[in-house]
């Protein structure tokens, strides 16, 4: 999707993905924190398996409200690294594509700290 790579270029040191509606990965960028964690491995599983159990409920909801309000929501959230969690900014957005009109959510995680 253009909508996609456009973001990759504006947030280069971010991790953008593109998840369902449902909560599956569908796309990572390359660009992946040092957590051990490789992107390849992470499309086709459920975002959820990648949080802090804590952080999930929270996550659902502003994914939700990104979907209904077509507004970018903001969290902070917790995700699974191999030494236990880190940080990062997650900013939620919804993103329609323009050829089949499926809606998608598209995030764009920074690491803290």
């Amino acid at each position: 999707m253009r909508q996609v790579k456009g973001l990759e270029a504006q947030f280069a040191n971010s991790v953008i993905t593109l998840v369902s509606p449902e909560g599956e990965y569908l796309y990572m960028s390359g660009q992946v924190f040092d957590n051990g964690i490789e992107a390849s491995e992470k499309v086709g599983k459920s975002f959820k398996d990648y949080l802090h159990p804590d952080d999930v409920e929270r996550i659902e909801r502003a994914m939700q409200e990104a979907l209904i309000c077509d507004m970018s929501v903001q969290i902070r959230v917790r995700v699974r690294t191999q030494d236990g969690y880190g940080l990062i900014n997650r900013m939620s957005k919804r993103l329609i594509d323009e050829e089949s009109g499926r809606m998608y959510i598209v995030n764009v995680a920074t690491k803290v700290g």
